[in-house]
C-alpha cells in the first residue's frame, strides 16, 4: 500500500507542466487544482507583478496563493500570501473615492495586519474602527473576524468568545433598530454565528450546534439575503449545513463544492477527509465514516510525507490546523479507533494508538534540524546528495528531482533504516514486542470523552477496555498526584489520590493482570510524567510490590529495542564493553549549580562494577562523554539533563565545557545495553504535535540503547545513592527491570519508603 502512495505521488508530479505562467494560466491552474504548481509559479509571477508595481494583478496572484497554500496544509506560507494579497487589494480600495470602497479598504488593511502576525496592532485597528462604524455595511463582519482570531491568539479562546458575543449584541441591536438597512445586519449576524460554530466545532459540539442552526437562520432562511452577494459563497452552504447539524445536506454540498472547485491535494485532502468522516458519523454512517478517517490518516501517512509537505505536519499534529477549521488530527484518531472498536476490530484500534504515538521524536524534528545529525552507517555523499535535493523541492519540485529524492531516500534506507524513519516521517510496518507468558503490554489512548486501555499479551492477542473519563479529567488527576508526591505529603493523602486515578487506569484492569510477573505501560499525553510503579491496585498495595512495572514510548519502538539488546542473545554474561561513569560533582558551570552529590553516587558504582571508569568534575568533558558512548556497555549520568521545546536535537546533557546534545548522540553507535540518567527531570520533555513527550529518554534510545532509565523529579542524592547501588549490585545477575525492582522495594521497605524517594526513577524500552 505504502508503495503504491509513492508510485502515484511520482506520477502526480510528473504530471505537472513546469513553465512560466500568465495569471490567465495561473487562474487555470487554480481552478484545476493543480496548487503544487501554483504555488511554484505563482510565487515567481508574484514578485515580478509586484517588481512592476502591477498592484491588482498582485492582489489575485496572492489570493490564489492564500487558497493553494491552505489547501497544501502550509499555514505560515499562507499567512504570508494572505498578508501581500490584502494589503495589494486595501491599497486598491483607500486610492477610491467610493465610501464603500474606502470601508473595505479598511477591512483588508485590518486582515493584512492579522496575516502579517502584528495581533496588537490589529485589536488596536479593528476596535477603533468597529467603534465608529455604522452598521448598514456587510463588511463590518471583516473587522469582526480579525478582531477575534487576534484576540484568540493574544488572550485565549474563550476570551475571543466573550468578545465575539459582545461584537454579535451590538449587531442584534442594529437589527432591531435599523430595519433600514436589516439584510447587511442578518449577513453580519450570520457570519458572525458562523464564526462561532466553526470556533467550537469539534470542542463543544452542542453549543456549536446552537450557534450553527442561528447562523443557518440568518443567512439560509432569510429571502433577504442574496448568499451569492457574500464573500466566501461557494463553500458558504456546506459550512452552515454542517454546524447547523444538516449533515447529510453538508455532504451533498461539499460533493459539489469538491467537483467544481479541483481536486485537493496534500493536507487538504486530510481534512476534507476527515470533515466527511465526521458527518457521516454524525449521520449514523459509522462504517463509512470509519473508512474515511482512515482515509484521512493514510494522508497524513503518504507518500507526500517524504517531500516538502513533511515540514508542515508539526503544525498539524498541534493543532494549529484550528486556524483553518479543520477537525484536529487527535480528534481524528480518537473517532477512528472507537469506530472500529465498536465494529470489534481491537487490533486496528492499537494499530491506529501506535501510529499517532510512533512519530514522537520524527515529527519533532524538521528537515533543519536533521541536518545536524551525521547518522551512523550513511554514505556522506549520498547525505549531501539528499540535502541538495531537498533544497531544490523546497523551491521548485519538478519531476525528475522528485524521482531522484525517492529513489535517494531509498538508499538511505537500505545504509540505515532507522535515520531514514526519521527523515521521511515513515514509520513503516507497525511492529509489536516478543512478550513471554507472564508478561503483559498496557497502552492508553486518551480521548476527549473516553480512555481507551489496550491490552497486548503473548501470541498477539489484542484486547480494550473503554473508560468513559476523558483526558483533561485524567490529567488533572496526574498533576494531583505529583503534587502529592513531591511535596511530600502523607501517606495517607498521596495513596488517596493514587487510589482515585488508579480506579481509572488499573481497576479496569487488574483481572487481566493476575498471574503476570512484568506489565509494560505505554503511556499518552500527560501520563508519561505518572510513575506507573506507585499506582495501586484495589487492595491498596503499590504496583511495583506485585508486579515488575515497565514504560516504553510506544510498542513499536519497544521491539526495536529488544533487538538491539545484547542481553538478549548473550544473557548476563559481562560483554567486552565496561561501564563509563560521569558525574559533574562541584562544579558550576554557567548558570548551572554544581552537583557534590554525584560524587558520592559516582564512587558507589565504581565500587559495585570493578570495570567502571570514572568521569568526575573537570574530567567530566564534552569529549570523555564522546569518547565513553561508542565503547561502553553501561552509560551512568550523574548531572544535568535540558531539553531544548522546538529544537530537539539541541537537548543535552551538562558537561564540565560543554553540553553533550542529542544530535551528538545519534552521532554515535552506541554499545550500551544499559542508560542510566541520573539527573534531574531527564524523563521529562515537552508535549509534540503527536502528544507524546519528546526528551533525553527517547534521544538515547533512538541512537542505540535498548533501554534507559530517567527520573521524572528533583530527587534526595542520599536516597538515590542507596537506589544506584542496589540496582547496579543486582543487575549482574538479574534484568534491568528485575534489578529496579529490587531496589526500589528495599527502599519501599526501608526508611525511603515514600513514593517521592523510589518512584522518580522509570524504566523506558527493554527489561533485559
Amino acid at each position: 500500500m505504502r508503495m503504491r502512495r509513492i508510485v502515484a505521488g511520482c506520477l502526480l508530479l510528473t504530471s505537472l507542466a513546469w513553465a512560466e505562467v500568465t495569471l490567465d494560466e495561473l487562474t487555470s491552474l487554480f481552478h484545476s487544482g493543480k496548487y503544487e504548481q501554483l504555488v511554484v509559479e505563482g510565487e515567481l509571477l508574484g514578485k515580478r507583478l509586484q517588481t512592476e508595481q502591477k498592484t491588482r494583478q498582485v492582489a489575485e496572484v496572492y489570493q490564489m496563493l492564500t487558497i493553494a497554500y491552505m489547501r497544501l496544509g502550509r499555514k505560515d506560507d499562507m499567512m504570508r500570501a494572505n498578508a501581500i494579497a490584502k494589503g495589494a487589494f486595501a491599497s486598491l480600495n483607500e486610492a477610491s473615492v467610493d465610501p464603500a470602497e474606502k470601508r473595505r479598504a479598511i477591512c483588508q488593511r485590518a486582515s493584512a495586519l492579522f496575516s502579517e502576525g502584528d495581533v496588537e496592532k490589529t485589536l488596536a485597528f479593528c476596535n477603533e474602527h468597529l467603534k465608529d462604524w455604522p452598521g448598514d455595511n456587510v463588511d463590518r463582519f471583516y473587522l469582526i473576524k480579525p478582531k477575534f482570531h487576534a484576540t484568540h491568539m493574544a488572550q485565549g479562546l474563550e476570551s475571543a468568545l466573550q468578545g465575539l458575543e459582545q461584537d454579535i449584541a451590538v449587531l442584534e441591536g442594529l437589527l432591531e433598530s435599523d430595519p433600514a438597512n436589516r439584510k447587511y445586519h442578518l449577513a453580519n449576524l450570520g457570519l458572525s454565528n458562523l464564526l462561532v460554530a466553526e470556533a467550537l466545532l469539534y470542542e463543544q459540539d452542542e453549543k456549536s450546534l446552537l450557534y450553527g442552526e442561528k447562523a443557518y437562520k440568518f443567512l439560509k432562511e432569510s429571502p433577504e439575503v442574496n448568499l451569492s452577494e457574500l464573500p466566501g459563497g461557494p463553500n458558504l452552504g456546506f459550512r452552515l449545513a454542517a454546524v447547523s447539524g444538516r449533515y447529510q445536506q453538508a455532504l451533498q454540498l461539499h460533493e459539489e463544492f469538491r467537483s467544481n472547485g479541483g481536486p485537493g491535494l496534500g493536507l487538504y485532502g486530510f481534512a476534507v477527509e476527515a470533515r466527511t468522516g465526521y458527518w457521516l458519523e454524525q449521520a449514523g454512517e459509522s462504517a463509512r465514516a470509519a473508512e474515511r478517517y482512515l482515509a484521512a490518516i493514510d494522508i497524513i501517512d503518504g507518500a507526500w510525507s517524504k517531500l516538502k509537505l513533511r515540514e508542515n505536519k508539526a503544525t498539524l499534529m498541534a493543532g494549529d490546523s484550528k486556524m483553518m477549521n479543520w477537525m484536529p488530527p487527535g480528534l481524528v484518531f480518537e473517532h477512528a479507533i472507537a469506530l472500529l472498536l465498536t465494529q470489534g476490530d481491537a487490533r486496528k484500534g492499537l494499530e491506529l494508538s501506535e501510529l499517532f504515538k510512533s512519530r514522537s521524536l520524527r515529527d519533532a524534528l524538521s528537515h533543519q534540524e536533521l541536518e545536524k545529525h551525521s547518522p551512523v552507517g550513511v554514505d556522506q555523499a549520498l547525505l549531501e546528495r539528499e540535502r541538495s535535493l531537498f533544497q531544490q523541492l523546497a523551491s521548485r519540485p519538478e519531476p525528475e528531482t522528485v524521482r531522484e529524492y525517492l529513489q535517494v531516500l531509498d538508499s538511505i534506507r537500505e545504509q540505515n533504516p532507522e535515520y531514514y524513519s526519521l527523515l521521511s516521517g515513515d514509520p513503516g510496518q507497525l511492529r509489536l514486542p516478543k512478550l513471554a507468558d507472564d508478561e503483559i503490554l498496557v497502552e492508553y489512548f486518551l480521548g476527549r470523552s473516553e480512555a481507551f486501555i489496550f491490552l497486548l499479551e503473548s501470541g498477539g492477542q489484542v484486547q480494550v477496555v473503554r473508560r468513559p473519563v476523558g483526558r483533561e479529567s485524567l490529567e488533572e488527576s496526574v498533576k494531583e498526584v505529583r503534587k502529592a508526591i513531591t511535596r511530600v505529603q502523607s501517606d495517607k493523602a498521596v495513596k488517596a489520590k493514587l487510589f482515585s486515578l488508579s480506579q481509572h487506569l488499573i481497576a479496569p484492569i487488574e483481572g487481566n493482570l493476575a498471574g503476570k510477573k512484568r506489565v509494560i505501560f505505554v503511556p499518552h499525553g500527560k501520563l508519561h510524567y505518572l510513575p506507573f510503579a506507585s499506582l495501586l491496585t484495589q487492595d491498596g498495595k503499590y504496583l511495583v510490590e506485585s508486579f515488575e512495572v515497565v514504560e516504553a514510548p510506544s510498542a513499536h519502538s519497544l521491539s526495536f529495542g529488544q533487538d538491539k539488546n545484547p542481553r538478549r542473545k548473550q544473557g548476563f554474561a559481562p560483554t567486552d564493553a565496561g561501564t563509563a561513569v560521569f558525574a559533574l560533582g562541584d562544579v558550576k558551570v554557567g548558570t548551572w549549580p554544581g552537583l557534590p552529590g554525584t560524587l558520592t553516587e559516582s564512587a558507589t558504582v565504581v565500587s559495585t562494577l570493578p570495570d567502571a571508569q570514572a568521569y568526575t568534575a573537570e574530567k567530566m568533558t564534552r569529549q570523555a562523554v564522546l569518547n565513553g558512548l561508542n565503547r561502553s556497555g553501561i552509560l551512568h549520568f550523574a548531572t544535568h539533563g535540558f531539553y531544548e521545546k522546538g529544537e530537539p536535537l539541541d537537548s543535552g546533557i551538562i558537561t564540565s565545557d560543554q553540553a553533550v546534545t542529542v544530535a551528538d548522540v545519534l552521532g554515535q553507535r552506541l554499545r550500551a545495553y544499559s542508560v542510566f540518567l541520573s539527573a534531574c527531570e531527564t524523563a521529562v520533555g515537552e508535549e509534540t504535535g503527536a502528544d507524546e513527550i519528546v526528551g533525553l529518554q527517547q534521544s538515547f534510545q533512538y541512537a542505540g540503547s535498548p533501554s534507559v532509565i530517567a527520573t521524572l523529579w528533583q530527587i534526595s542524592d542520599e536516597a538515590t545513592t542507596q537506589l544506584v547501588a542496589d540496582f547496579y549490585r543486582e543487575l549482574k545477575t538479574q534484568p534491568k527491570g528485575t534489578a529496579l525492582r529490587i531496589a526500589q522495594l528495599k527502599m519501599l521497605k526501608g526508611r525511603y519508603g515514600h513514593p517521592f524517594y523510589w518512584a522518580p526513577f522509570v524504566l523506558s524500552g527493554d527489561w533485559i
